[in-house]
């Protein structure tokens, strides 16, 4: 009598591949990113935005050498002096009907040495200019994201829960 070898349908391998690729990389660190990331999630009586810039700023003594980025979709503060003070800027606009909660959260080592401010609300259809400075009398490289979470209400007249 023989054995009788059997060996997966053709089919099913095909199918596996792509969710064994799902997987493996929905499971890599976010650090591979450059790029500002997006997450909403609802909850019942408001929804929140929560976009993540990447951030990184480098702090070195007694150097004549500085480098400044003009990036956008990044908070890089380049390359600067210890003990001096570097400054981003990050334009809000509030384009709903109703008021939103906004909170500026530093996130890695570069929240040891980033201040901003870190919670206001802004009201229908207003704009703001958040200024994010980086300051440290200590020489390293500071990472970290920079996320901006806007609270808004699900109804207009639940603005006094956010």
């Amino acid at each position: 009598m023989k054995a009788r070898v059997t060996t997966p349908p053709k089919t099913f391998l095909l199918l596996l591949i792509p969710v064994f690729l799902a997987l493996f990389f929905r499971s890599l660190p976010k650090q591979l990113s450059d790029e500002p990331s997006v997450v909403v999630r609802d909850f019942l009586v408001f929804t929140e935005e929560i976009t993540s810039y990447p951030a990184k700023v480098t702090f070195i003594k007694n150097s004549k050498r500085i480098g400044i980025s003009s990036d956008v979709d990044k908070i890089d503060f380049g390359i600067v002096a210890t003990g001096t003070k570097v400054r981003k800027k990050i334009f809000l606009f509030n384009n709903n009907p109703c008021s939103v909660r906004v909170y500026i959260i530093p996130r890695g080592s570069i929240a040891e040495v980033v201040e901003a401010e870190r919670s206001f609300t802004l009201r229908p259809f207003e704009n703001k200019t958040v200024e994010l400075t980086a300051f440290s009398l200590k020489e390293g490289n500071y990472t970290g994201e920079i996320e901006v979470l806007i609270r808004k209400p699900r109804f207009g007249w639940l603005t006094w829960l956010i």
